[in-house]
Formats: C-alpha cells, sequence, structure tokens
C-alpha cells in the first residue's frame, strides 16, 4: 500500500538552485478570477504535501481545469483503477499496489525494453507555447492500434532581468535547458500515455479489442501520482489535467473502462524550441516521426468526424491537420518538409487572418483533440471569441498560452520580439469594427 504522492513542481533553476530574484511582471493570467466551484484539494506550500480544501475554498483559476470537473485524489484513484495502474483504492485515494513508472516502460517495451528491433522515436525541446516546459519526449509502436509514449517534464526558462515574464529566453537558455535533459536536472513529471485496447500492452502479438488512450503521472523517483502542478499554479488531478487539452470527458461513478475518448496530440513544432545543435532537417525529421504515430493511431479508429465527443472515435480534425502539414504521411517519407503556412481548408475563405495570425498559435495543438469544439474543421463564430476569449477570458486554458496571446497585443514587453503577431488583433478580425476583445 502506497500514499498518495504529493504533486510536484518547480523545485529551481537549470543549475538546481533556487531560481534567482527578478523584476516581477504583471501577467495577464494574474487577473483571471478565481474558480467559482470549490477546489477539493491544494498544496501545502511548506511540504508540497496535498491537504484538504475547507467546503467553500476555490482554487486560484481555471487553468488546465473546466469549473465543472475538478478531480480529487480519489478520483484520480478511481481512473487508474480502471486502467489497471493501481490494484484498489482507499476511501481518502490511497494507492494500493500502485505501477510504477520503470514496470511501466516494461509493460509497453519502450527504452532499454524494446524488443523486435524497435527503436524510440525521441525529441527534446521547449514547448514555449503550451507548458513553456523543457520536454523530453518518448514513443514506441509495434502495431497500429498500439502506441506508447511518455514525456518527462524539466523546468522551463528563469525569469530574468532582460526576461521577467520567462516566456522569451534566448537561445542560449534553450540550449542549456535542453541540455539539462541529459543531465537529469530539474525533473518535474513524466507524463505517460498508451494507446492500446489491454490495460497494458505486455506483447505477445498484435492486441485486440478496442483500443483507447490511457494517462499517468510519475513522479521525479517513479512513483505514481494523483496530482501534478505543470504551471506553478498548484495541483491538478488525473486525468482532467490531461483531459483539459487532449479531450474527453470522465466520470469514474458512470465509467469503470477508463476510455476518456482523449487522443494523443499532433506536435505543432511552431510551438517548439530547439536546440541550436540541431538542423531544420533534423527537427522536422525527428517531429514526423512523432507526428507519424499520433497519424497512425487515429487512423486505427473507428472512422467518421459525427461533431460531437465519442469514446475512441479517431479525430477527424487531428487526421486532417497532420496531412495538411506534410501531405505525405507514411513512412516511406524519408525527407518530410513541414508546411509551416498550412490553413484549413475550412478556414481560407472564411478567416485566414485569424487563424493565421491567433488560431494556430493558441488553439489548435488542443482543439484539434476537443471532438465538440475542433476548430481545424468548424471554425470559431464571433461569439466563441466574444464569449469564451475577449470577455470571458476562459480561453486559452493553459497559462502560458492566455498569457502569450494577451502579450502579444501589449506594446513594450520585456524580451518579446519587435516583430511577431498580434494575436489579439488577428482574432478581433472575426468580431467586425468595432473591436471588443478586452485583455483581463
Amino acid at each position: 500500500m502506497a500514499a498518495v504522492g504529493p504533486s510536484v513542481g518547480f523545485a529551481g533553476n537549470q543549475n538546481n538552485q533556487p531560481p534567482a530574484p527578478a523584476p516581477s511582471y504583471p501577467l495577464p493570467s494574474g487577473n483571471v478570477p478565481a474558480n467559482p466551484v470549490p477546489y477539493p484539494f491544494s498544496s501545502d506550500p511548506a511540504t508540497g504535501e496535498l491537504v484538504p480544501n475547507t467546503p467553500t475554498q476555490t482554487s486560484d483559476n481555471w487553468f488546465l481545469t473546466y469549473p465543472d470537473r475538478l478531480d480529487s485524489p480519489a478520483s484520480a484513484c478511481e481512473y487508474y483503477k480502471s486502467i489497471g495502474a493501481v490494484e484498489d483504492c482507499l476511501a481518502d485515494g490511497t494507492f494500493v499496489k500502485p505501477i510504477t513508472f520503470e514496470i511501466w516502460k516494461q509493460l509497453v517495451k519502450i527504452d532499454k525494453y524494446a524488443t523486435d528491433g524497435k527503436k524510440d522515436d525521441v525529441a527534446h525541446f521547449v514547448n514555449q507555447v503550451d507548458l513553456n516546459l523543457t520536454r523530453n519526449h518518448h514513443m514506441i509502436s509495434y502495431w497500429p492500434n498500439q502506441l506508447a509514449g511518455y514525456v518527462c517534464n524539466h523546468s522551463g526558462p528563469d525569469a530574468t532581468v532582460a526576461d521577467p515574464t520567462r516566456l522569451f529566453p534566448t537561445q542560449a537558455e534553450i540550449d542549456l535547458l535542453v541540455r539539462q535533459i541529459r543531465r537529469h536536472q530539474n525533473l518535474v513529471a513524466c507524463v505517460a500515455m498508451e494507446f492500446s485496447p489491454a490495460v497494458e500492452y505486455k506483447g505477445g502479438g498484435q492486441p485486440t479489442g478496442t483500443a483507447f488512450t490511457k494517462f499517468w503521472i510519475f513522479g521525479p523517483e517513479g512513483a505514481l501520482l494523483s496530482t501534478v502542478d505543470l504551471d506553478g499554479d498548484g495541483p491538478k488531478g488525473v486525468p482532467q489535467v490531461c483531459t483539459a487539452c487532449h479531450g474527453g470527458p470522465f466520470d469514474p461513478a458512470a465509467s469503470s473502462s477508463g476510455d476518456l475518448g482523449a487522443h494523443f496530440l499532433p506536435f505543432d513544432i511552431a510551438n517548439f524550441a530547439f536546440s541550436s545543435g540541431l538542423t531544420d532537417q533534423e527537427r522536422e525529421k525527428a517531429i514526423f516521426a512523432m507526428n507519424l504515430n499520433v497519424y497512425n493511431s487515429e487512423i486505427t479508429r473507428t472512422t467518421g468526424y459525427p461533431g460531437q465527443q465519442h469514446p475512441s472515435l479517431g479525430s477527424d480534425s487531428i487526421v486532417q491537420l497532420i496531412k495538411g502539414w506534410y501531405g505525405d504521411v507514411s513512412a516511406s517519407n524519408t525527407s518530410p518538409v513541414l508546411d509551416r503556412n498550412f490553413v484549413p481548408p475550412a478556414w481560407k475563405t472564411y478567416a485566414p487572418v485569424a487563424y493565421a495570425g491567433a488560431v494556430a498559435h493558441s488553439c489548435r495543438t488542443c482543439h484539434a483533440a476537443m471532438d465538440s469544439y475542433a476548430f481545424e474543421l468548424n471554425p470559431l463564430s464571433a461569439s466563441d471569441v466574444t464569449n469564451y476569449v475577449c470577455t470571458g477570458h476562459e480561453m486559452p486554458n493553459s497559462k502560458v498560452t492566455f498569457d502569450r496571446f494577451w502579450l502579444s497585443g501589449q506594446m513594450g514587453v520585456p524580451g518579446q520580439p519587435a516583430v511577431h503577431d498580434n494575436q489579439v488583433l488577428a482574432l478581433e478580425s472575426l468580431l467586425g469594427i468595432p473591436a471588443t476583445c478586452s485583455p483581463p
């Protein structure tokens, strides 16, 4: 029996030292109101341990959450039980015989456990636009309906005098952050994903049954965790911290299968910062290999996009986005060329400026996996923009993406490149004149 693990967060900078003091800069996310729904737990700032909230206490914000879908340690454990990650759960969410990261790797045959001549597809980068963490990505697939991958998240850029927002690091800083992966420094947590029909893929031939996506979170020492702090704003629980971007509702009281209807996300190279030690061709080949895995997993699902969420259904939105980027999405494409200016047909005549200047930056990575809100195929309406972005300030749902979106419309932001897309202005092109997009 193992206790619920503490939520892991940011330990320090890339030198494993406490972050140096830096000038504060008012980020737009600081003006987002508290989540009006009582939040079931929080993290003790002194110990990092999970502690229960009072019935009326709310979370600091709703980033990486939805107001009507908040996971507790107990519901997280029930989700893990449904996918076989734990044998059982105590009433408070304590795990009984949880899986470890190393055991998961053995079961899915990844890294040193790979067989049949297979090797991991690997990529290292800072995902600047989504979480601003330094990421060590690994993927492996033995069958079309079996895909396993994990991303170990290391801390991102430090605040500096030149860049107090931490959003605009120099190339030298990015190079240093990527090197920390090889030094095993500042690991926040590893998120593992698997697309397969079984509880775990155990080899012995192609698995049978309906494949679906599953999530695990492991701490720096490999222990299974019920929560993780990915943006410095407190712990969020499994599976919601995953489905906030990967799609799929989950009600542990109504389902015991663990099928969330979630997806592996397409890898959007425009959102990443890479080490200067790689050529453009090397970067594109590494990311194409990841996207080929995602593409193949989607086309093995039930085909046909119904315009609503449904477990185990393939996402035409993800499939069409990856095809639009590369044209030829097959293993025979050994020299992939990314179309960085791709605009989906649904947007070309409707609002190409809004797509290229805002949606491609801040919306498509997650919304390609949101079956009910897949804006690649069904473009945003003016009311969507007004209600959820411009006045509601509920989107973007990631703190980093939210800040980058609103800062792009401001002048004189320290560290921000002088030449950049004004995402606010681009999105306002959907609203007509006068523009009505107001920052929080």
